[in-house]
């Protein structure tokens, strides 16, 4: 510790401990923080404490004072966490019991400040800091502070509720791998009391009505799998499962995203390779079940799982590609061969939102934004690369105001993309995303001929041509007949667009 700022501690904490003082920003309170949390990665807690008793006898004062201003409380309860981040720290702070004065019933939860959110959040992320070693997390449970963060976990404040969603997601990872076996008839083995008492919450909260507690819980469930034991993703899977049936079986169309989020996350793990998992058969149903803005990024998780079932994964493609299917059935064009095999869904349900221009517009630049990123991750195993392409171009003429021909129920949704910049940005970043585009090879000469219309058109908005400037750059290589675009830059236009795009 610089010498400086060691003479300058007793100081700083006498003027934080007086209540009669009151800080115009907390941001300082902020960097003190960030430079104890670079001081205990070089010095232990405990040297610190014994080095400069002062910061003891601040929490203590702060803690028993309980007057203090939220602010101050939130910091000192936060450096408490970080000091007993140790083994040592924690005995020394324990011993001298700061940390009952800290985190117990009787302490600041127990005062009038608790009602402030910055309180609760420190008292949160200050048991997070500690809870770093063996008799930190016995004293945890032994108080008690699990069912605490539990009701926190649904608090009024979201950064309050999120915190308690990290702390409880923290828990469940740091739990030992015991002995035992996840069974459905006890789902416990041998896993730590405060583990099973999370465990059953989430179960308890899945089958309850309110969609604050079940969202939740779903969020933790995201937060946890795949990154805690083998043992505890089986126990908290059990309780998932039996609530997404229900979830799918009251209102299939209005599934929580925090439930697709967690059934993703649950596919990551090793439960989504077993030969009969109930997973798989959950996430093929409702890829034809949900609403297509839902269903879009949904199978786009699917589509990255690469060890899932080809079927499966084929599926979520269709599923993503449709809105683009459904403008190539709008235009009268014969569909190229291979973008959707089988119709995943109800196509009412899609032709319905694609007519109205919000969804419609919506619905493709989702779907156009999906394809581009499956695409430079090389994950579209399915359809041919030149079908895809073909439709990017298509959506690119339409919105640019190409005339094609269309039937009655087909117009309305051409008319939503005529000048949608929004459209068109999305449509050009699929065309011209980083690597190689599918089927590039093939007709570079057409997708230059389109760029071509957009760099000469004069109304297009400048973020569009930025893109389609961008566009053209990735595309030159793969074309020898690119005549038209060099005359085009060599005419002079090249300073005319520079000033377009600035």
């Amino acid at each position: 510790m610089d010498s400086q700022c060691a003479e300058l501690l007793p100081l700083v904490c006498a003027v934080l401990s007086d209540p009669r003082q009151s800080l115009p920003d907390d941001t300082c309170l902020e960097k003190l923080l960030d430079w104890f949390t670079e001081l205990t990665g070089r010095v232990s807690g405990l040297s610190l404490l014994q080095l400069h008793p002062c910061l003891t006898d601040f929490m203590s004062a702060v803690f028993k004072q309980k007057s203090s201003e939220p602010v101050i409380l939130s910091f000192s309860l936060r450096l408490a966490g970080q000091l007993a981040a140790s083994e040592e720290g924690f005995s020394f702070l324990e011993h001298r019991g700061v940390l009952d004065r800290a985190f117990g019933a009787q302490g600041v939860r127990g005062a009038a400040p608790w009602s402030e959110a910055t309180v609760r959040s420190g008292w949160v992320r200050g048991l997070g800091g500690m809870l770093q070693h063996t008799p930190a997390r016995h004293f945890f449970h032994n108080h008690g502070y699990t069912a605490v963060v539990l009701d926190l976990q649904t608090d009024m404040s979201l950064f309050v509720a999120a915190a308690a969603n990290q702390l409880l997601a923290q828990i469940l990872i740091s739990t030992p791998s015991l002995p035992g076996h996840a069974s459905p008839e006890n789902g416990i083995g041998g896993v730590e009391d405060g583990t099973v008492e999370i465990v059953r919450h989430v179960g308890e909260a899945l089958c309850s009505e309110d969609p604050l507690r079940s969202g939740q819980v779903l969020r933790l469930v995201g937060l946890t799998v795949g990154r805690c034991p083998q043992q505890v993703t089986e126990m908290l899977w059990q309780r998932m499962q039996a609530a997404t049936e229900r979830m799918m079986g009251n209102s299939q169309r209005s599934v929580q995203q925090p439930l697709l989020d967690a059934l993703l996350a649950v596919a990551r793990t090793a439960l989504f390779s077993s030969a009969d998992s109930s997973l798989v058969a959950l996430m093929d149903g409702l890829l034809g079940t949900l609403s297509p803005k839902q269903a879009i990024p949904f199978a786009s998780g699917i589509a990255r799982l690469q060890d899932g079932p080809a079927a499966l994964r084929r599926k979520a493609t269709a599923v993503i590609l449709q809105p683009l299917d459904c403008i190539l059935a709008a235009t009268d064009q014969q569909h190229p061969a291979g973008l959707v095999q089988e119709f995943v869904g109800e196509r009412s349900v899609l032709e319905e939102q694609m007519s109205r221009k919000a969804s419609c517009v919506s619905l493709l630049c989702l779907a156009l934004s999906h394809t581009q990123q499956l695409s430079s991750l090389g994950l579209f195993p399915d359809p041919p690369a030149t079908a895809l392409l073909r439709c990017v171009l298509t959506v690119l003429k339409l919105s640019s105001g190409v005339a094609m021909p269309c039937g009655p129920a087909g117009a309305s949704v051409l008319t939503s993309l005529i000048g949608s910049s929004r459209v068109q940005r999305s449509a050009l970043d699929a065309l011209g995303g980083p690597g190689p585009c599918p089927g590039g090879a093939e007709v570079p000469a057409e997708v230059l001929a389109v760029l071509l219309e957009y760099l000469r058109n004069p109304g297009v908005d400048s973020s569009v041509l930025k893109k389609a400037m961008q566009a053209v750059s990735r595309w030159l290589c793969f074309c020898s007949d690119s005549a038209a675009i060099w005359l085009f830059l060599n005419e002079g236009n090249k300073n005319n667009l520079s000033s377009r795009i600035s």
